[in-house]
Parts: C-alpha cells; sequence; structure tokens
C-alpha cells in the first residue's frame, strides 16, 4: 500500500469521528526533501497528501522540517500553498511551542529523522497537542529492522503504556517500510 492510500484510510477514519462538515488539523513533522517524480510516492510528501485532503474537506496542514524549500516549490507548483504552514527548524523546539500556544491537532505524523530517542520525544509531545480521539501516525517503523529505529525505543513504550497500534505496511519509491496508526481515546 502507498503511503498516500494509507494516510487517506487513516483521515477517513478520523474524519468520521468527527462532526460533519468538521475541517481536520494536521501536524507533521518531516516534509518534502526530494522534488522528483520518483520521489513522489514517498520521502516527506505526505505533505501534498494532506494538503490535497484539507483542500478537499477544508482544514489546516502545519508541517515542520529543518528545512521547507523544496516543500514551498512543490506545494506552489501544486497549488496548495494556502493550505499548509510551514515551519522551519527543529521539530521539538516547534512542538514544544506549539504545546505552550495552546495549539491542538486531530491527526499528528511523525516523519522526521530515523531516531529512536527523537521519535519517542516527538510522541510524548505530540499525544499532549492531539485532540481526542485523535490520530498519531509514524513512518518508517519496522521492528526488525537494524538500520530503520524509528520505532525501536516507541514501541516498547507503546506496549508497555497497552497503547493498542497497527503497523500497515507501505511501498513507494522501491522502499518497504511500515506506517504506525494509533487511535487515542
Amino acid at each position: 500500500m502507498h503511503m498516500h492510500e494509507i494516510l487517506a484510510d487513516h483521515l477517513a477514519t478520523i474524519q468520521g469521528l468527527r462532526p460533519e462538515g468538521y475541517e481536520l488539523q494536521i501536524l507533521e513533522t518531516g516534509t518534502i526533501r526530494m522534488d522528483t517524480e520518483a520521489h513522489r510516492l514517498g520521502d516527506g510528501w505526505s505533505t501534498v497528501a494532506f494538503a490535497g485532503h484539507v483542500h478537499e474537506h477544508g482544514g489546516h496542514v502545519t508541517s515542520v522540517d529543518l528545512d521547507v524549500h523544496t516543500a514551498r516549490r512543490v506545494l506552489d507548483r501544486e497549488r496548495l500553498t494556502d493550505h499548509v504552514t510551514l515551519r522551519e527548524g527543529y521539530s521539538i523546539d516547534w512542538l514544544a511551542c506549539m504545546l505552550s500556544a495552546g495549539q491542538t491537532f486531530d491527526a499528528i505524523l511523525l516523519d522526521s529523522d530515523n531516531d529512536a530517542q527523537l521519535i519517542l520525544h516527538e510522541f510524548m509531545i505530540a499525544r499532549k497537542l492531539l485532540r481526542r480521539p485523535g490520530l498519531i501516525l509514524v513512518d518508517d517503523v519496522v521492528p526488525s529492522s537494524k538500520d530503520v529505529v524509528k520505532g525501536h525505543q516507541l514501541l516498547p513504550w507503546l506496549d508497555s503504556q497497552q497503547i493498542q497500534y497497527d503497523i500497515t505496511e507501505r511501498t513507494g519509491g522501491g522502499v518497504r517500510s511500515g506506517v504506525l496508526a494509533t487511535i487515542l481515546p
């Protein structure tokens, strides 16, 4: 399953938990890094999938990354710029600022660096930013991989807290990976 299909399914689920006509507020860490057709099915192009959803259904996307230049160019070309706020900088700093400002989101995708501790820290803040019930997704979770480590600290923590999640295998750009999803009540 491609990332865009996985996101569409999960957004439909969370949209179904909201009143009719509700406009989702979506947050993601990690955005578009490569502007080629070969990268369209992976490499941060979730920003375009989210922007397309809010363009169609209403809402807004906030995307945080250390470098947003490529994302800005792609969103301009796709005519989706009005639906996305790009925040350039370190994800933990931005997440903490949004938490301090009292912002909340319906769906959050954590897709920043392949760093197990960073993803765990992002998750800890993200769950406080989440409007309940709310959806948290984490891309590139491959429990058995020695190289793809995003879920290596998060999965044991989720298990210890008895938080239910599923991991959907995703393909795209020649890469096999997994997308973790959990809906927090």
